[in-house]
């Protein structure tokens, strides 16, 4: 690798559970194309489609996925009054 150069990360950003949400709706109530909703995102195709079957087999996916942020901000609010 050449002198002064970042080696970049090959893993990219984690996607929060809203992202998979909005996903998931783009290409099944909205019927956009897979590889679209994937270039908008900056992902891969194969995580949209694996988002897409996750949400088809296990209907309380989307729930699941809302609750846990929930969850999630609950905590975080909770820490904050107590710092």
């Amino acid at each position: 690798m050449p002198e002064g150069s970042r080696k970049k990360s090959r893993k990219g950003r984690s996607l929060k559970g809203n992202e998979k949400v909005e996903i998931v709706y783009k290409v099944l109530a909205q019927k956009e194309l897979q590889k679209d909703v994937a270039r908008y995102h900056r992902i891969g195709a194969n995580t949209v489609s694996r988002l897409v079957t996750k949400a088809k087999k296990n209907k309380k996916f989307l729930s699941e996925l809302l609750s846990s942020e929930e969850a999630e901000a609950g905590s975080r609010r909770r820490i904050a009054e107590i710092v």
